[in-house]
């Protein structure tokens, strides 16, 4: 498939990751110590909080991507070399238990996560399937980890099916970030 046409580029892009900016300019600002990024392929977003930050990390991915989704697929085709690549990026962080993986779907990583630490998350980045019914269920899902005061965000707010689960899910409540490629939502106390 022609890079040019994946659905990230049609959508329109963030060809300056900006919102890794303003994700790590947040978790230092609100001194987050938990933080869950759901969906994390190749570990560059995870490798900035980690190298940037004194956040614990929990990186939450399945690295089998989305197959079933014409729209998705694409982006997923090297998706086992990924987790490599992620594991060997984020290698120190991983050792040290700073950085703790989660293989599993976003649904179960938010029960996952519930279970053992109860709803203490400081913030949680989505990023994981992109469809309106998969960012719907992070959401809610997600909200339920995140403390009260906490963030949930998320990127590609450009993809329709993103878009349209956070105006739904969040009832006009979220503020658009990073150029508007990204969406954050201030959990309510």
């Amino acid at each position: 498939m022609n890079r040019a046409l994946l659905p990230h580029r049609a959508f329109g892009s963030d060809p300056k990751a900006t919102y890794r900016d303003w994700l790590v300019k947040t978790v230092k600002a609100r001194e987050c110590g938990t933080v869950a990024e759901v969906g994390v392929q190749a570990g560059r977003t995870t490798y900035r909080l980690a190298s940037e930050t004194t956040a614990r990390i929990w990186a939450v991915d399945t690295w089998r991507g989305v197959p079933g989704d014409p729209l998705q697929a694409g982006i997923y085709r090297k998706i086992k070399e990924s987790e490599k690549v992620f594991h060997r990026r984020l290698r120190p962080w991983l050792k040290s238990g700073r950085v703790r993986v989660l293989k599993m779907d976003s649904m179960m990583g938010a029960v996952e996560l519930f279970e053992a630490e109860g709803r203490t998350l400081d913030l949680a980045f989505l990023d994981a399937d992109h469809s309106y019914d998969a960012v719907r269920g992070d959401i809610w899902a997600w909200r339920q980890v995140v403390r009260p005061g906490g963030i949930l965000c998320g990127h590609d707010l450009n993809w329709p099916g993103v878009k349209k689960a956070v105006d739904e899910a969040l009832a006009g409540k979220w503020k658009p970030c990073a150029g508007g490629f990204a969406w954050w939502w201030e959990v309510d106390k």
